[in-house]
């Protein structure tokens, strides 16, 4: 299976990106998402993927920048160029870049590039992959990346999740969580649909989910507004939420002034 690191400074590119190599593309595995250079660099470093899809422009360092780097740090990794900017083709292919993919690009665009990668691609050792790809499912599990803000050093609000799946990972947009609920170990991520288990505790996720769309209601629980459908007060000091995929879950005390306005 072929591994990939995916870099890009906008999200909904970002998203598309990903999506689209997930549903078309064959035989691969996304190990890290990132919104800039600097951080693409360390996650190719890292975790040595066989393949780097970059955006040339980024914040920190840029796409070609991160091929001089992985030039001079004899880095196997592969390199591919995902821009707007054309003028920069010469350039890349001077740094050795495999490939280049002007945006907007299209499914055809991405199954060009893996079809000529598999041709060159040499599977690294079974022994080293397998230590590999268990480092990166654990990393893609966890991964808050695609969301970090590099130019001020402060997390700005996630705007999707990465979570595991018996057959890998997938990526949630936050709009269709409804509500992250903790135990002593894991935190399940529920949507309309399935519930996810998740390493992040709700303190963790509190301090970078948006406010207002989310809000605590317990210590170990944190709602999606949009999905609660009855606020419930019984005649004693009580207060739950039903939320419209079906569950009520209980508002303590400490939070209870969120809802005094309803």
């Amino acid at each position: 299976m072929i591994t990939v690191v995916l870099a890009d400074d906008e999200p909904n590119l970002l998203l598309n990106l990903y999506e689209t190599l997930v549903h078309k593309i064959s035989d691969i595995q996304i190990v890290a998402m990132c919104a800039d250079g600097d951080t693409a660099l360390n996650k190719i470093a890292d975790l040595k993927p066989d393949l780097a899809i970059l955006d040339i422009t980024m914040p920190g360092n840029t796409g070609l920048e991160i091929a001089k780097k992985v030039q001079e740090q004899q880095l196997d990794t592969v390199l591919v160029f995902l821009t707007a900017h054309e003028e920069f083709a010469l350039d890349a292919y001077k740094n050795r870049v495999f490939d280049y993919i002007l945006k907007p690009f299209t499914s055809n665009d991405l199954h060009r590039v893996f079809e000529r990668f598999k041709k060159v691609w040499r599977p690294k050792d079974a022994s080293v992959r397998s230590s590999r790809e268990q480092q990166a499912e654990t990393h893609m599990q966890t991964q808050y990346e695609p969301n970090k803000a590099p130019e001020n050093g402060e997390n700005r609000p996630l705007e999707w999740l990465v979570v595991g799946t018996r057959n890998g990972s997938k990526l949630l947009q936050l709009n269709d969580i409804a509500f992250f609920r903790s135990d002593t170990k894991y935190t399940s991520v529920v949507t309309n649909e399935h519930e996810y288990l998740i390493r992040k505790t709700i303190k963790e996720l509190e301090q970078v989910l948006p406010l207002g769309q989310f809000v605590r209601v317990h210590r170990n629980c944190i709602i999606n507004t949009n999905y609660v459908d009855i606020i419930e007060k019984s005649t004693g000091s009580s207060t739950s939420v039903k939320m419209k995929t079906g569950q009520t879950l209980a508002v303590s005390r400490t939070y209870q002034a969120i809802f005094k306005e309803f």
